[in-house]
């Protein structure tokens, strides 16, 4: 049952079964408490044989000591390009302009059977490295009218320390360093008490059952992170009941789990870079609930389209998905940091495309869109067999936050840490094809502050996070012209990009199968089935 953490084929290697995943679950923890369903066995992370039991009752625990965090820097990434040749193309620019520019190199290398390709690379563009991050976000705001920068962490030196692994009453009490594995036997499970839990804030702490394996391990801040070891299908399992809601169509469902496993595979090694998993459980990657919420017509869907992928020449697909569009598709580029790709362009939801696009990147075409939405858009869905189908496009589909010009100066000061004093105006510097902001300015009393990229402007001005940034706003003001309120009308749930999940429900009730369903949302790619489902 032994195994190391990089438990993937080599890259020279075909994949012959679902490829393992490393999904964290929970960081920073001082510890937690678990119970195994079955036989299993506990190791140190280097594989050496801690116990074997036959199973147990009792609850177990554990806990991170003797800890000191990773040593971390902190570097401004100027642009990433899918192309090693454009990136040292910005590398020589750069350092003509007297920066000292370095290229990284992420991703798993391309696996090539019979034609297929499969993972990506891409290629950052990153310049300086502090031990602030504050002195990095000042150098950021060097490449803001060119380029797109964001931060990034890099870890310089690994965290160190201990992982004390103990049953109730003490009957086993081990200290291991770096932390230990625990392995289930087949057909065993983990449950985790109190788990974090961010998708459904009005739980924040449940119980939560996991198959697989299990890590508790020091985390970078000398802490303990707990990470789930499991393939791919199975980790799709828990990702699809947090997507859609079980009563969604079947075909809607079974195409979201073949977009799911496209961006999961695809994107293996360019997310938590410097961390020890592939994937977070949370919203910065996948929502992600293990065995808790599974339902049969999950199952299914998984079940249904083991191995099978999206394919865009020959290379994985980044089949990204968000809960509702609003009408429109946002462009990859304009949510990311990432080199543009035709198929994850953003176009009208319809059933049919228009010839005409409408130009919702200029600021009266947005408000108008936004304000009076067009007949015919999937995601506006009047009539359904499927209840939580009208609810998820009632809700998302248009949308409406009143503020009074207190409540959002509190917010955006509590969010950014920027006092504006008194705020004055909200103002769309530049939308993306959907309408979406993608830079805003806010004017202060005190001083201006520029927003750029969707999701910080969305986080910026709610106390959670904002449906869209496809929003327009109307203030109220008092007699001398100072704002009293903010009303933000807005469009869609999600950033936009890729597969709109309630326009997926919406062509399944109207007859698409998945393969349909898929066509629709990345035109151009083909369905591949890239490794042997255990059934098969």
């Amino acid at each position: 049952m032994s195994r190391t953490p990089s438990s993937f084929p080599s890259p020279a290697s075909p994949w012959t079964q679902a490829p393992l995943l490393r999904i964290l679950l929970a960081e920073r923890l001082g510890k937690i408490e678990f119970r195994v369903s079955g036989p299993f066995r506990l190791e140190s992370l280097d594989g050496t044989l801690l116990l074997d039991s036959p199973g147990s009752e009792l609850r177990w625990m554990a806990r991170s000591l003797h800890s000191t965090p990773a040593r971390l820097r902190h570097a401004v990434i100027v642009a990433a390009y899918a192309d090693a040749k454009a990136a040292r193309k910005l590398v020589a620019e750069l350092e003509t302009l007297g920066y000292n520019p370095r290229v990284m190199e992420l991703g798993v290398r391309q696996q090539a059977e019979g034609g297929l390709r499969f993972g990506k690379l891409r290629y950052r563009v990153l310049v300086g490295g502090f031990g602030e991050m504050a002195e990095a976000a000042e150098l950021m705001t060097h490449f803001q009218n060119r380029w797109r920068p964001c931060l990034v962490r890099e870890r310089v030196d690994a965290p160190a320390g201990c992982v004390e692994i103990t049953n109730a009453g003490f009957a086993f009490d081990r200290e291991v360093q770096q932390g230990v594995r625990l392995l289930p036997a087949p057909g065993g499970q983990v449950t985790l008490f109190r788990l974090p839990c961010e998708r459904w804030p009005d739980s924040p702490l449940e119980d939560r059952s996991f198959e697989g394996g299990l890590e508790f391990r020091v985390d970078n801040q000398g802490r303990l992170a707990v990470v789930n070891e499991l393939d791919v299908d199975a980790y799709l399992r828990g990702v699809l009941p947090c997507e859609l809601d079980c009563d969604f169509p079947a075909e809607a469902q079974r195409a979201v789990a073949v977009a799911v496993r496209s961006m999961v595979l695809s994107m293996r090694g360019l997310r938590h870079v410097t961390e020890d998993w592939h994937f977070c459980a949370g919203g910065h990657c996948f929502h992600y609930s293990g065995l808790t919420r599974g339902r049969e017509a999950t199952e299914a869907a998984v079940r249904t389209t083991a191995g099978d992928v999206l394919l865009i020449r020959d290379e994985l697909c980044d089949a990204v998905s968000h809960s509702c569009c609003g009408g429109h598709g946002e462009n990859k580029e304009n949510i990311w940091s990432t080199p543009a790709e035709s198929v994850l362009n953003g176009r009208p939801d319809l059933p049919v495309r228009r010839a005409r696009k409408p130009a919702l990147s200029e600021e009266a075409a947005a408000r108008d869109w936004i304000l009076n939405p067009p007949d015919g858009c999937l995601c506006r869905v009047t009539r359904s067999a499927c209840p939580a189908l009208l609810e998820r496009s009632r809700k998302g589909f248009r949308w409406k936050e009143v503020y009074s010009r207190g409540e959002l100066e509190e917010i955006i000061q509590r969010k950014t840490g920027v006092d504006l004093g008194t705020l004055y105006e909200l103002v769309p510097v530049r939308r993306g094809v959907s309408g979406r902001i993608i830079e805003l300015e806010l004017i202060g009393s005190r001083r201006n502050l520029r927003l750029q990229k969707e999701l910080k402007i969305r986080e910026a001005l709610s106390s959670g996070r904002l449906f869209s940034s496809a929003f327009v706003v109307l203030a109220e003001k008092d007699d001398e012209g100072l704002p009293q309120r903010f009303t933000l009308t807005g469009a869609g749930q999600g950033h936009g990009c890729g597969l709109c999940q309630v326009g997926a429900g919406a062509l399944a009730e109207a007859g698409l199968d998945c393969r349909g369903i898929l066509e629709h949302y990345f035109p151009g790619t083909a369905l591949h089935r890239v490794y042997s489902p255990l059934e098969a």
